[in-house]
């Protein structure tokens, strides 16, 4: 079996190997909170149980899916409820939605998948973003790591320090975009793995013992 495509040595990872008319793509995640991990595609119309992850030696989940020549949509589903972009993958918007694009193949094949489909644009997105509002945060810091733990009042969303990771973009500032439904949300920004902080430009709010950043989502 011959390797011609991609390596990606990171939290998440994609190799592709060819085999006759089909490749086996291997995707694998690293995530901290994760206990069951699968993966939902356009191709099988969001099954968010389809393609399920098993937890390897090196604490990260992996799965192999053979899949024709082509491009494809998909997201990983984090313990049954927790929709995530590939950190590492192209991203293409569909409709409202944003989600991670696997190209399958060579250039000439993928064009060729297209063709034969009339080149039509999947029109499903996953159902469980339906109601999600897009919020963006940012936050100023020379840190070399920012994540964005957060929970909300009935305490449904796990206080996860390594969830939400930042991205540092040209401005010089670090950036998130969440999808999150409307609602009450507190946080802080965890700032290289050591210290928690306050965003300095949002409401402040005492639970419990703790003040944490709050976030209204309209």
């Amino acid at each position: 079996m011959k390797k011609i495509a991609l390596l990606m040595i990171a939290l998440c990872s994609i190799a592709l190997y060819a085999d006759a008319k089909t490749y086996d793509v291997a995707l694998s995640l690293k995530w901290a909170t994760a206990e069951t991990v699968t993966v939902p595609m356009d191709i099988n119309k969001w099954d968010k149980n389809a393609n399920p992850m098993a937890k390897g030696t090196d604490e990260a989940f992996h799965v192999v899916i053979k899949l024709p020549a082509g491009e494809y949509q998909y997201k990983f589903v984090i313990n049954g409820k927790e929709w995530l972009l590939d950190p590492n993958a192209a991203k293409v918007k569909n409709g409202d939605f944003e989600n991670s694009l696997l190209s399958v193949g060579t250039p000439e094949e993928i064009q060729a998948a297209k063709a034969a489909a009339g080149t039509k644009e999947t029109a499903v997105s996953p159902k469980s973003e339906e109601g999600l509002k897009e919020v963006e945060l940012t936050f100023k810091s020379d840190a070399k790591t920012v994540c964005v733990p957060m929970t909300n009042p009935d305490k449904s969303i796990k206080w996860d320090k390594k969830a939400n990771p930042m991205e540092k973009g040209a401005d010089g500032l670090f950036h998130v975009k969440l999808k999150l439904k409307p609602g009450k949300y507190f946080y802080s920004f965890w700032v290289d793995d050591k210290n928690l902080v306050l965003d300095p430009n949002a409401p402040k709010e005492k639970v419990g013992k703790f003040e944490d950043s709050v976030l209204e989502v309209k």
